[in-house]
């Protein structure tokens, strides 16, 4: 669409104002399509189960039972008392 007999004007739509308003063509769509994906992604993570247990490993780093180094337990410590 030539704009040059639209140039200037306080009219509603001039030239610039038209092409502003193409821009829309191209954006609603394209946020439709990533609102899509996003809540596509959402439902995937809830069916999957990756909001069952947002604490549990939390604190299973802070009750760690497997550490060799307590301290007054020596693991040859633990062999001598067996034998006894």
């Amino acid at each position: 669409m030539p704009c040059a007999s639209m140039k200037g004007g306080n009219g509603p739509l001039t030239c610039d104002r038209r092409a502003e308003l193409e821009i829309l063509y191209l954006l609603i769509p394209l946020g439709v399509v990533i609102l899509g994906v996003a809540v596509w992604a959402f439902s995937w993570a809830v069916k999957s189960g990756q909001f069952d247990d947002l604490e549990g490993p939390a604190h299973r780093i802070l009750m760690d039972d497997d550490d060799p180094r307590i301290p007054g337990k020596r693991p040859d410590q633990d062999l001598k008392d067996k034998k006894e």
